[in-house]
């Protein structure tokens, strides 16, 4: 999920990430991301705990000259019990 550079800063990735966690919470099960690398600081103040190595993504096949790495993410509600 991305939002648009015009409307980031408004709350809006926010508020479903918190619902997700919520929903782990209800649930008592873990919720998990794969964010960017730039991204993983903003998913630790939420509770997200880095989890297994960085992941390459090759996007050369798209006709773009790069790859980027993406972090797996896992929030562990407080009542999970795995």
């Amino acid at each position: 999920m991305i939002t648009r550079a015009s409307q980031r800063g408004r709350g809006a990735a926010g508020m479903l990430i918190r619902w997700g966690i919520e929903q782990a919470e209800k649930e008592g099960i873990p919720a998990y991301l794969e964010a960017a690398v730039t991204g993983k600081p903003i998913y630790e103040k939420l509770g997200f705990k880095q989890v297994g190595d960085l992941l390459e993504v090759d996007v050369r096949e798209y006709g773009i000259q790069t790859s980027f790495f993406m972090c797996k993410m896992a929030y562990y509600p407080r009542n999970f019990k795995g």
